[in-house]
C-alpha cells in the first residue's frame, strides 16, 4: 500500500492517508486533496506522496497513525474557467476588498491560491468565490478545483 502525508492547515500536524490505486503516481507535494477522516471530508495539502507503507511504518506509528488509514478521496483538477457556473446567491455578493487583496497576494507570491475552490458535479461553484474572481481578473484559463459531493 502507498501512503501520503497531508497537512490540513499550513502550520498544522501531518496526517497519514492511504492512496487509492487510481491516484498512485499522480500525487505530488503541494497538491490539494480531499481526505476521508473521522470528522468527515477535510481538505489539505500533500507534503509527501507514494511512500511505501512498510518503509515508513515505524515513523507512522511513532507519529500516532492509527490503522486502517483513512483515504484520499479526491484531488484538484484543472477546470476551464468558462465551464464554472456561479450560483445566483454568490453573484449577488461581493467579497470584501481585504479578501480579494489576500487572494491576489497569494497568487502573486505562490502562483496558486491557498483556499479551497470546490465545485459540485455540475461545475457549480460551492466554495472559493474570491479565488474565482481573482483568477478571472488575472486572465487564467484554468482554475484548480476539487469536485465536492453535496
Amino acid at each position: 500500500m502507498k501512503v501520503a502525508m497531508v497537512k490540513h492547515k499550513p502550520y498544522g500536524k501531518v496526517f497519514w492517508f492511504e492512496i487509492p490505486e487510481h491516484f498512485v503516481g499522480k500525487l505530488q507535494p503541494g497538491f490539494r486533496v480531499a481526505c476521508n477522516t473521522a470528522r468527515g471530508r477535510r481538505y489539505g495539502t500533500v507534503v509527501a506522496a507514494d511512500l511505501d507503507e512498510q518503509d515508513v511504518k515505524e515513523v507512522m506509528l511513532a507519529s500516532g497513525a492509527t490503522f486502517p488509514l483513512s483515504t484520499i478521496e479526491a484531488t484538484t483538477q484543472k477546470v476551464l474557467m468558462s465551464a464554472i457556473k456561479i450560483p445566483g446567491y454568490m453573484a449577488r455578493t461581493k467579497p470584501s476588498d481585504e479578501k480579494i487583496a489576500k487572494r491576489f497576494l497569494e497568487f502573486y507570491h505562490t502562483g496558486q491560491f491557498n483556499t479551497n475552490v470546490a465545485l459540485d458535479d455540475n461545475a457549480v461553484l460551492i466554495d472559493g468565490y474570491s479565488a474565482y474572481l481573482v483568477a478571472q481578473k488575472v486572465g487564467l484559463t484554468f482554475l484548480p478545483a476539487i469536485y465536492k459531493e453535496v
